[in-house]
């Protein structure tokens, strides 16, 4: 019984796809005609729309220029979608990161008309290629490359772009511009009290997030209460060895539920071993939030804001206990630094992206 059950839901969801794929195709092909139509800028970026992070990032730089493609499973969809593309005079294609079936898009833009720019946006530092999807993702970038199916290749990780510009590859450094809207609507009035409230947010239990070493920084802290999300047994566990003041869920918060979090407690932490550039320190920062990182966070590099904000050893315990001590005495002061930091910032972010685009 279970087996005859198995394979009727196999078949159903089997038969799903192929309806999907095949029957929806020129539903999609002509939803992304229309949007075409809309983009009045030369240039257009392919993003995916499960990539929710990596569209954050991008779009306080690209605006509204962005069209959501999701991976493509045939060559004739592809074509499709290619010939709307050049038909459309746009003369640069930007695919932000790579998802599969996006080489025959590329590929057939190219055999259309070389003359069409495409352009390909690579996220985070190279360590972050231990993952195999970023990995295999990565590795087909560079091949496509040298088919000369990509023409250039821009980088928010300078340590990558300084790498690839001197190995002679084509490539621009670009710089993120996280611009929250109505920020205001996040903070909540707050009853008085003398509990500290910190936040360590999409800090999942691997050791590229350093969470340990920050949980057990906070237990050090007198009247700290710790929001951890997502949690699991282990990170309860050590709160509860260490008789910390944990909450936390082991689900993952949507954008708004992580702004709203974020812009109501009194420090946020973000302290990773990798420079994987999260966006999290410059939102906790731009939802009025002060937030620990570490000197491996890349933009914030030579400022005196850094060295407000930054240990010197991301897995310093006593260190990440002093500094939360530190930014919670000087917040005036570090968000005084931000905003002059972001002002002469987001002037440079436009030109890097400006130089891309040309």
């Amino acid at each position: 019984k279970n087996y005859i059950i198995h394979k009727i839901k196999s078949l159903y969801n089997w038969a799903r796809m192929k309806y999907s794929i095949y029957i929806n195709r020129n539903k999609r092909v002509n939803k992304i005609k229309e949007i075409l139509k809309e983009k009045k800028e030369n240039y257009i970026i392919i993003a995916h729309p499960e990539n929710v992070e990596e569209i954050d990032t991008i779009k306080g730089l690209f605006k509204d220029n962005i069209i959501n493609i999701r991976e493509q499973y045939t060559r004739k969809e592809a074509s499709q979608i290619a010939r709307s593309i050049v038909e459309s005079n746009k003369k640069i294609v930007v695919f932000d990161s790579f998802v599969e079936g996006w080489d025959m898009i590329m590929s057939e833009i190219k055999d259309i008309n070389r003359k069409v720019k495409i352009k390909v946006l690579i996220h985070g530092g190279i360590g972050l290629l231990s993952d195999d999807i970023k990995w295999n993702a990565y590795n087909t970038v560079i091949d496509l490359y040298y088919k000369r199916n990509i023409d250039e290749l821009g980088f928010f990780n300078k340590s990558l772009y300084e790498f690839n510009k001197r190995k002679g590859y084509n490539v621009q450094y670009l710089m993120k511009n996280i611009d929250i809207e109505d920020k205001e609507k996040y903070k909540k009035s707050q009853e008085e009290s003398n509990l500290i409230k910190i936040g360590l947010y999409k800090a999942y239990d691997n050791h590229m997030k350093n969470i340990f070493s920050q949980i057990v920084a906070v237990s050090l802290i007198e009247n700290a209460k710790l929001e951890c999300i997502p949690t699991n047994y282990k990170i309860s566990m050590m709160g509860r060895k260490y008789n910390i003041n944990l909450t936390g869920e082991s689900r993952n918060l949507s954008k708004e539920e992580l702004y709203e979090k974020m812009a109501n407690n009194d420090v946020n932490l973000c302290l990773t071993t990798l420079d994987d550039d999260d966006n999290l320190p410059i939102e906790s920062l731009e939802l009025g939030t002060v937030c620990v990182t570490g000197k491996s966070y890349s933009y914030f590099k030579g400022t005196e804001l850094e060295k407000y904000i930054a240990v010197n050893t991301n897995d310093d315990i006593i260190e990440i206990e002093n500094k939360i001590r530190d930014v919670l005495e000087n917040k005036e002061k570090i968000l005084q630094l931000y905003n002059q930091w972001k002002n002469s910032y987001v002037e440079e972010a436009n030109q890097k992206k400006n130089e891309f685009l040309k």
